[in-house]
């Protein structure tokens, strides 16, 4: 892919990123006001039980959504720091150009 036909879609891939950031806030925020209550557990004998609650199924569908964001986000990260294409800075000198490229992969790794 040529470096005009990415800044073409650029936009469109970080629009995504932040609507799926979006979602899997709101599914969170959700999950939580669905979550089981104290008043939920049922005594049956000698165990104790919650009922199922929808709380799970928005808490993994937030889960999916973040993971996607991420390695999207992260995608896009690898494809400005880690490229072989000479575009950016030309003034750097190579330990520079170095100490940024550990900087964005430390920061890529924690991000995980």
């Amino acid at each position: 892919m040529k470096k005009h036909q990415f800044m073409m879609i650029f936009p469109l891939l970080v629009s995504i990123v932040i609507a799926l950031g979006l979602i899997s806030f709101s599914l969170c925020i959700a999950a939580e006001f669905k979550k089981s209550k104290k008043k939920d557990l049922r005594l049956d004998g000698k165990y104790c039980y919650i009922p199922g609650s929808s709380s799970c199924g928005l808490g993994i569908a937030a889960l999916t959504c973040l993971f996607i964001a991420q390695f999207i986000g992260n995608l896009l990260i690898c494809r400005n720091f880690f490229s072989r294409d000479k575009f950016g800075n030309m003034s750097c000198n190579k330990s520079e150009k170095k100490n940024k490229h550990i900087l964005a992969g430390l920061f890529l790794a924690l991000s995980w």
